[in-house]
């Protein structure tokens, strides 16, 4: 593939080639790379590359990481990420993960359908309250 000018068409197969050598190379490392956005003139461009440590070659999701990184700071066990709890409304979710730059609604909650949803800590011990798990029965609402 020899190209002469950038555009929109080039620009997509050089983007594939591009990501099908990085996948190859991330396998081989244990890294997921992933293109972002392009940005070309007809004899140049830049492109925005980010990476992540994979495991597998499933690359491990930030959220998660930082549930694992945090979850003292909040009394919620570590074995509670990936379980199921229910919302007020009595919807069942499932806790994915935490957002440490977010100070009221740090907990990330997905339901069935794939949506994601934000959750205060209150919010998370009811939810697990209500789904029946007592190790929150003693627990009470921080002030």
């Amino acid at each position: 593939m020899n190209i002469k000018e950038l555009t929109h068409p080039t620009v997509k197969q050089l983007r594939q080639k591009i990501q099908e050598s990085l996948d190859s190379i991330g396998k081989e490392i244990g890294i997921s790379f992933d293109l972002g956005s392009m940005r070309f003139r007809p004899n140049s461009g830049t492109v925005k590359l980010s990476f992540t440590l994979s495991k597998d070659g499933i690359p491990i999701n930030k959220l998660e990481q930082d549930f694992k990184d945090y979850f003292l700071k909040h009394g919620i066990p570590l074995e509670y990420l990936g379980k199921p709890f229910k919302t007020f409304s009595g919807n069942q979710m499932t806790l994915i993960g935490y957002r440490p730059r977010a100070t009221k609604l740090p907990f990330v909650g997905r339901n069935s359908q794939g949506t994601e949803y934000i959750f205060g800590r209150d919010q998370i011990i009811n939810g697990f309250k209500r789904n029946g798990n007592p190790i929150f029965e003693d627990v009470q609402p921080k002030m």
